[in-house]
């Protein structure tokens, strides 16, 4: 079972973030295993998207659509 935290998924999902391509190949990896996302860390995901990078909000909706069909 894998936990994954806003930072790592920030950084998997936004591809001009500077460790995407770590947290990339460690989402390849983590494929077979049972990922564990709570809700307050989809929250506090698309709060950072949005407050603190600005990400456009049709890009936000796609990562929280994603996030809840996990």
């Amino acid at each position: 079972m894998i936990f994954l935290d806003a930072n790592f998924l920030v950084s998997f999902y936004l591809e001009d973030e500077k460790d995407h391509k770590k947290a990339s190949e460690l989402m390849k990896s983590f494929k077979n295993k049972k990922k564990i996302i709570p809700k307050l860390i989809t929250g506090e995901t698309i709060n950072i998207l949005f407050t603190k990078l600005k990400v456009d909000k049709n890009i936000i909706k796609e990562v929280y659509e994603n996030l809840n069909n996990d």
